[in-house]
């Protein structure tokens, strides 16, 4: 790895703080202050390294603190981001991540505590707590939970596994709760009256659902594409992604592929039984190049129509016969007429050039003798020319 990689600044999100503060709080000998040992957080630290396979700087951490070689949280972000996940900015992975520091929650907490929780495996614990740190949209220096917040995912959990989901009673709850209690309310409540295998299918469907990228989730009124009626569907917005769902999450419908060809165009909210609704249209790079390409064929489609009604008319024309017969009897009327003419022009023209010619043989006796050769060579060279423009004329006819 070059030092251009190496030297990458490393930016932690909301969810990887969320993360790592369930790893930072639960160390036992946290100070008055909030702080830990230099040494706990190489522990934590090399749990978080085991994820990736690589070795961490940890010469310096006490670079990051205090004389008494204890850091804080913020302490602690700093030493991993300049120091450690710099390293391996193109190869991070969140969850690889966020394994680390779960792995190093779990074996320093008491879970044997949370009856509740014996009923799932490690792998199904993470899970869920992967999907309640991405709806723990609250403070990152916190392990609890709004229950506002984590709501819908209940809801969701509800209809899937049949059981009325009521509003009032739900929020009979605290506001908050930890990630024990959350556990305790899937396990003791939505999946009592479930076998472990359908348990796990949920779980792992709601894995996959909701740690992918996901930016927004929650419902929308779609209009169909086919059949212009509006549904409601469940969607989940990724970076790359806009996928719909039906009510119950259990099929997916579609997707609208998110990038720099995408097209949204907002429209004017409109209330609704006095609810503003705000809509909007989200048409993606293919579905636009496709509609283009729909208008070019289109219209070529109907050039080539048109083409072809007048080359069957141009074809209809030629073979009817009574049209050949009209035009053959036009033409050749013409070519008679023509003939005709020229016929009658030619024979006015030799019997001029011949009458010429007796009168000036009648003349040419009249004269002396001394006399006549002039004049008959001049007649002679006039009835040349004439008789050579006679002969001209017919040739040009004929």
């Amino acid at each position: 790895m070059n030092e251009t990689m190496r030297n990458q600044s490393f930016h932690f999100t909301e969810l990887q703080c969320r993360g790592l503060f369930f790893a930072y709080s639960v160390i036992a000998d946290k100070d008055s202050e909030g702080r830990i040992s230099d040494k706990d957080a190489s522990t934590l630290c090399q749990r978080i390294e085991s994820e990736f396979r690589v070795s961490f700087p940890y010469d310096k951490l006490s670079q990051y603190s205090n004389y008494q070689r204890r850091l804080n949280f913020e302490d602690l972000k700093r030493y991993l981001a300049e120091c450690c996940l710099n390293r391996i900015y193109e190869e991070f992975s969140t969850c690889n991540f966020l394994k680390g520091c779960w792995n190093y929650y779990q074996e320093h907490m008491s879970i044997d505590e949370h009856q509740n929780s014996k009923r799932l495996d490690l792998d199904q614990l993470f899970k869920l707590w992967y999907i309640y740190n991405i709806f723990n949209d609250g403070n990152t220096t916190t392990t609890t939970i709004s229950m506002i917040s984590i709501a819908p995912l209940f809801k969701k959990v509800a209809n899937i596994v049949g059981i009325q989901w009521s509003d009032d009673e739900y929020f009979q709850y605290p506001l908050n709760a930890d990630y024990w209690k959350v556990i305790d309310e899937f396990v003791g409540v939505l999946f009592v009256k479930i076998d472990d295998n359908f348990m796990d299918e949920i779980i792992s469907d709601l894995y996959k659902f909701y740690v992918l990228n996901v930016i927004k989730i929650g419902y929308l009124s779609k209009r169909g594409h086919r059949v212009a009626n509006i549904r409601e569907r469940f969607f989940t917005l990724s970076y790359n992604e806009l996928e719909y769902h039906t009510e119950n999450m259990k099929e997916k419908k579609g997707s609208i592929t998110i990038n720099q060809d995408t097209l949204v165009q907002s429209y004017p909210a409109d209330k609704v039984g006095g609810i503003t609704k705000y809509c909007f249209a989200v048409t993606d790079g293919e579905t636009k190049k496709n509609e283009k390409l729909s208008k070019k064929l289109k219209a070529l489609k109907q050039q080539l129509k048109e083409e072809k009604k007048k080359s069957h008319k141009q074809e209809t024309d030629l073979s009817s016969p009574n049209q050949v017969n009209q035009t053959s009897i036009s033409v050749v009327n013409q070519v008679d007429q023509q003939n005709q003419n020229l016929t009658q022009e030619t024979n006015t023209s030799t019997l001029k050039a011949s009458f010429k010619t007796k009168e000036k043989e009648s003349q040419k006796l009249e004269t002396d003798v001394s006399d006549a050769m002039p004049v008959k060579q001049e007649a002679a060279i006039s009835d040349d020319n004439n008789l050579e423009q006679a002969r001209l004329i017919h040739t040009y006819i004929y």
